[in-house]
């Protein structure tokens, strides 16, 4: 099921590419655009572009810890799934309005840096 799901958020994160800018300056990905696409219906393209862009998100910053051999940004449990840290992202967005112009991956990197802190 994993295999699945992981085949499925890569897969819509392939598609999404297609469909996105570059990302420069005049086209950044902002976090306005991440809450758009977090809360769009569920099995939508922008849904599933969201899935696929915070598990990009989350497997990036585990891998480049591990790859640079430093501390991770976060802890996130092992038993905790996708919707979930979807959830901490849509959550933190719309408790901070006034960051959503941040680019989103500053700002889901922040939100989930905040709900699971790194062990010290």
């Amino acid at each position: 099921m994993k295999i699945a799901l992981i085949f499925l958020n890569l897969f819509g994160l392939v598609l999404a590419c297609e469909a996105r800018p570059p990302d420069s300056p005049e086209s950044a990905y902002s976090g306005n655009q991440l809450l758009r696409d977090c809360t769009a219906g569920e099995h939508t393209h922008s849904h599933i572009y969201c899935l696929g862009y915070v598990t990009g998100l989350v497997e990036g910053a585990s891998v480049e810890a591990e790859f640079r051999n430093c501390k991770p940004l976060f802890d996130i449990p092992p038993e905790a799934e996708m919707g979930q840290l979807v959830d901490v992202v849509v959550k933190y967005l719309k408790e901070h309005p006034e960051q959503r112009d941040v680019r989103a991956r500053v700002i889901a990197l922040t939100a989930l840096k905040a709900a699971f802190p790194p062990k010290p």
